[in-house]
């Protein structure tokens, strides 16, 4: 499977908050998977992450803990898939729209294109140069009236 890379800060610097790399990929990934503002979704994880830890953190800034981050995307209808001892390379994402997790980081993967800052297909620690992937979420596609028909007419 042949992934490319397009720059994407998911409306980071759009939204006003600059460029700076700040640990920020959960947001940007959930930001790019789901259509939505960088704004509106760094609110919605900071209002997550301030409910689960009782107000001891108040921000997603220097990146969001897991518990927090899969919550906010199970709620929102997305499932985990684990994908133990595989590679990014490993896997084909034609015509889906997922946020791979890597170690350390999460990246918005959309019809085989790696939706992120910086081009992170590629890794020096593993032999085969491609990222470990310990994951997926994916939102089931809805389906249209067209596939229900193409249902029942089968």
């Amino acid at each position: 499977m042949i992934l490319t890379h397009k720059f994407n800060d998911g409306g980071k610097a759009d939204a006003g908050l600059g460029t700076a790399n700040s640990r920020d990929c959960c947001i940007r990934a959930a930001a790019i998977a789901l259509g939505q503002g960088y704004r509106k979704t760094k609110k919605e994880l900071n209002e997550l992450l301030i409910e689960m830890t009782g107000g001891l953190e108040r921000s997603c800034n220097d990146g969001t803990p897991t518990p927090v981050f899969h919550r906010y995307l199970t709620e929102r209808g997305f499932t985990l898939t684990l994908t133990p001892k595989t590679y990014l390379q490993d896997h084909d994402f034609a015509g889906r729209n997922v946020i791979t997790v890597l170690p350390r980081h999460l990246m918005s993967v959309m019809d085989n294109v790696v939706n992120d800052t910086w081009d992170s297909r590629k890794c020096r620690k593993t032999k085969c140069g491609s990222p470990s992937l310990n994951g997926y979420y994916e939102k089931p596609r809805e389906l249209t009236i067209r596939d229900l028909m193409q249902t029942v007419c089968e």
